[in-house]
């Protein structure tokens, strides 16, 4: 998560990564070419990892939903469906990821722990949840962005 004040400048800074157990935090104080040095360092260390173009959130059964897709990311590009909201504010029924290349995604660890062993380029087999069936979905990992 990045803040911006208001003349544009980032001045909080918070990444977790749960499969490295890696956190950086930075604040107001912190000076500004110190952020981004940071970003730029956490940029280059994570770039050759595979990049789905998606945001999930813990659903009220535990697992992570779809819950955001980038536009043109391998996921809207494999027709990934996110959780969203109808016109009558009923919840449409979007994806879960199951597993990828047939090894279990049971929660947030397990998923960015799959997706750092792949590199951008790789082809990968989803399976995902959508409304009560299983399906399998390929796509091929990008660089993230």
């Amino acid at each position: 998560m990045t803040s911006l004040n208001r003349r544009g400048t980032a001045v909080a800074v918070v990444l977790l990564l749960a499969s490295s157990g890696a956190a950086l935090a930075g604040g107001e104080h912190c000076a500004e070419k110190h952020t981004q040095a940071s970003y730029d360092e956490m940029a280059k260390k994570y770039a050759s990892h595979g990049y789905l173009g998606i945001e999930t959130e813990k659903n009220a059964a535990g697992a992570y939903a779809i819950s955001k897709i980038a536009p043109g990311s391998p996921a809207e590009k494999a027709g990934l469906q996110p959780f969203r909201r109808g016109n009558r504010g009923e919840v449409l029924g979007g994806d879960v990821i199951t597993a990828i290349d047939e090894q279990a995604v049971a929660d947030l660890d397990d998923l960015l722990s799959q997706l750092e062993r792949h590199q951008p380029g790789d082809s990968v087999t989803l399976t995902v949840w959508r409304s009560g069936q299983s399906r399998k979905q390929g796509l091929v990992l990008a660089q993230p962005e």
